[in-house]
């Protein structure tokens, strides 16, 4: 599986190219998987975000809090090996 990340700030078409890659088949695109909350109370409640990937069990709440850097790259390989997509 090729692995992308597309950064950007606000207001400079960072969405429109999320939507546009996201509507091919072989490309799997999500929105903002580290979105872990604000004072509004935002939060990416996909099964595929971190906070769902970190409430999932007691020692990946404490890795998150222990050893962070382990925690999101154990992370990020479970979600880019996600099945039935290249990208």
């Amino acid at each position: 599986m090729k692995k992308f990340v597309i950064v950007g700030v606000q207001r400079t078409g960072t969405n429109l190219v999320q939507s546009l890659l996201d509507s091919h088949s072989a490309i799997c695109c999500l929105n903002e998987v580290f979105l872990l909350g604000t004072r509004r109370g935002r939060r990416y409640e996909g099964p595929l975000g971190y906070p769902h990937y970190r409430e999932r069990s007691w020692r990946r709440r404490l890795g998150h809090r222990l050893w962070r850097t382990r925690q999101v790259r154990a992370y990020l390989d479970s979600l880019y090996a996600t099945p039935g997509f290249e990208a």
